[in-house]
């Protein structure tokens, strides 16, 4: 179930937030080109890598 996303248009990417089966809160963050979207890292923000996703949107700020 997705929930939520966020675009950055000056760096053609973005991020999805969805639940999985086992009702974990992941986040996929994908680039998107012409031919699509290319998910290039998906975090799990129950499994301690809450600093991993921090430092990303640091970045694409």
């Amino acid at each position: 179930m997705v929930f939520a996303s966020w675009f950055n248009t000056q760096k053609e990417t973005f991020i999805v937030g969805f639940r999985d089966c086992k009702s974990r809160l992941l986040l996929a963050f994908a680039d998107l080109d012409a031919k699509g979207a290319r998910f290039s890292k998906c975090l799990g923000l129950e499994d301690g890598r809450n600093d991993e996703f921090l430092q990303f949107l640091t970045e694409q700020s």
